[in-house]
């Protein structure tokens, strides 16, 4: 604890010693001491005098100003010579060739006048920046810093430094301030005066003489502030080369062992032991059960596997699926794959989703996954330990299947009904389930699902009859009349005639009990609109108002409407109504 303590101790004496450094680096060196000079050209200016002519032209001038134009000034006459283009006066407009006055206007303002006024302002000026208020405050403020900065040095940063002596702040600025008065006052003098020479009166010589002597020793206090700025440039580039770091290293690592030996941290580090012992026990447990479930997936592959790659290929498939081996990512799952023509294809749902990768979803076509898909649920319920007592149910397996698949289906359905308890088949295609429920030795029974009750209900009821040849043969008259209505151009009565003739044959396969030889689709539209709710022949009230339509536009052309001669069939319009006899027949599907 004690070495702890000395480096705590340290590290706060040099982090103290850090904070000065950063102080002392930021702070600025003395600034030089702004040193008035009087102007080498005041004397001449003040000593400037003007010739004969120019006073006499003056004196003139004045005399002329006092006695016409009540005390106005020479500059006011100025204004006028500098802007004159003529002899006439610029201010009155008088005529002034040949007068007297014009020629004192012309030597007064010749240029000597105005080059000493010039010279009066410029060093007016000059004096003003030097010695004026700006100039005693300037000199006031860097005084008063070199003493601010002379305290912060020796207190904050513990270096001491002597400034020259000059005396007392305010009695140097005094010195500045009654220098600036006496030249300025013998300015004032000269301007009032501009033809004499003007001489310092014996108060006014002083004052700059004092000043000049104070100008010595600030000149002198300027060269002393170098040495002491050569010090401070110094203290301040080496003030920056402490480094915390060591101390600080070190205090950490004391800190730590302090922090290993408490009873917190022993008891944490015994817990993190166990913790890395039961980890390193459950991976080898995790090991092991991935080994067995790969063994086990390739197991089930090679019996299942090989089950439906023996269906795919009685479907007549070209491809078979393979094992990519078990994956652990995102939980343990097998991955297939399909082999085609010798390339393996992806089944995962990232390759489906990606258009640019080749994929199930972009390689197979819908009969093809529909095989796959049933050779899967095949062989998937063959090989239950519990087939014997399932009832299996197929929803339209044939759906989306070539037709040279229907056959291998229709074995594979029957073989499963030999497996399984029950066996039921959905299907919308008629001549399917009648090739289904033909099976010798087996016991079958059929229902047809009527939708058109409320709620839909599952009739036992026996399969409707085969169509007649005839029916069949009308039944592809429309329909190929309906795709290509061009082809048919010559036959359109005939086409016309087969509306009635087939909606009567459809009307007897229904309901086959229902109508007598002689009714005709007029009779019978009228006994299904007088069906009632119940009958069989009741489900056909949905169809009754199309067949009306049907039927009245067919009656066009087995007579006129007067009796006399039928209509010609326009193919257009004949298009419309095959259509909807067509779609009456397809609807009629559900009754």
């Amino acid at each position: 604890m004690f070495g702890a303590y000395e480096v705590v101790s340290g590290l706060k004496s040099a982090e103290e010693t850090k904070a000065k450094a950063e102080a002392i680096q930021a702070r600025s060196l003395l600034d030089a001491v702004p040193i008035a000079e009087v102007p080498e050209i005041l004397e001449s200016v003040l000593d400037a005098t003007l010739d004969a002519a120019a006073l006499a032209a003056e004196a003139k001038i004045r005399d002329h100003l006092a006695a016409t134009s009540q005390g106005l000034s020479i500059g006011w006459v100025k204004q006028g010579f500098d802007s004159q283009t003529s002899t006439a006066c610029p201010h009155c407009g008088q005529e002034m060739q040949g007068l007297e006055i014009l020629e004192a206007y012309r030597s007064f303002f010749s240029g000597e006048h105005q080059e000493q006024e010039r010279l009066r302002e410029s060093t007016r000026n000059t004096v003003s920046a030097s010695f004026g208020e700006a100039a005693q405050n300037q000199l006031r403020q860097v005084l008063a810093s070199h003493r601010t900065e002379r305290d912060w040095w020796r207190d904050a940063a513990g270096y001491e430094f002597t400034l020259p002596e000059i005396g007392d702040i305010a009695s140097v600025v005094v010195l500045l301030q009654e220098a600036y008065q006496a030249i300025d006052s013998a300015l004032d003098r000269k301007r009032a005066n501009p033809a004499s020479a003007i001489a310092f009166s014996g108060e006014e010589l002083a004052a700059i003489t004092a000043w000049s002597e104070m100008a010595a020793e600030l000149s002198a206090y300027n060269q002393a502030l170098d040495a002491i700025n050569t010090e401070l440039r110094d203290r301040r580039a080496n003030a920056g080369m402490i480094d915390l770091a060591p101390l600080q290293q070190r205090l950490s690592s004391l800190n730590a062992a302090k922090k290993r030996h408490e009873q917190e941290t022993v008891d944490a580090y015994a817990a993190y032991d166990a913790a890395i012992n039961h980890k390193s026990s459950a991976q080898q447990e995790k090991q092991r059960a991935n080994e067995a479930l790969r063994e086990q997936s390739n197991q089930l592959f090679e019996r299942y596997g090989s089950r439906i790659n023996e269906l795919l290929t009685l479907f007549g498939a070209d491809f078979r699926i393979v094992s990519d081996g078990v994956t652990f990512r995102g939980g343990p799952s097998d991955q297939l794959a399909i082999e085609l023509s010798g390339e393996r294809i992806s089944a995962t749902p990232e390759a489906a989703s990606d258009p640019s990768q080749i994929s199930l979803a972009n390689t197979l076509s819908g009969g093809d996954r529909s095989a796959l898909a049933l050779a899967f649920f095949l062989a998937k319920v063959e090989m239950a330990p519990d087939v014997g007592r399932s009832i299996v149910v197929f929803d339209d397996p044939y759906h989306n299947q070539d037709r040279s698949r229907r056959q291998c289906t229709i074995e594979q359905i029957h073989h499963l009904t030999g497996l399984a308890k029950q066996c039921f088949v959905l299907s919308h295609d008629l001549e399917f389930a009648r090739a289904v429920e033909k099976r010798l030795g087996s016991f079958s029974k059929t229902f047809i699902l009527n939708p058109l009750l409320d709620p839909a209900t599952l009739e036992a009821r026996s399969l409707p009859p085969l169509p007649s040849q005839a029916y069949l043969k009308n039944y592809h008259l429309l329909h190929h009349y309906s795709e290509n209505p061009a082809d048919h151009l010559q036959h359109l009565k005939e086409v016309a005639d087969t509306l009635r003739v087939i909606l009567e044959e459809y009307l007897r396969l229904k309901f086959p009990k229902a109508w007598t030889e002689s009714d005709w689709l007029g009779d019978m539209i009228r006994k299904i609109r007088e069906a009632q709710t119940g009958t069989p022949l009741s489900l056909s009230h949905p169809l009754v108002e199309e067949l009306g339509y049907i039927n009245t536009y067919s009656q066009r052309f087995h007579h006129g409407g007067t009796g006399e001669v039928a209509d010609e069939a326009e193919a257009r319009e004949l298009k419309t109504y095959v259509d909807r006899t067509l779609k009456v027949i397809h609807a009629g599907g559900n009754i």
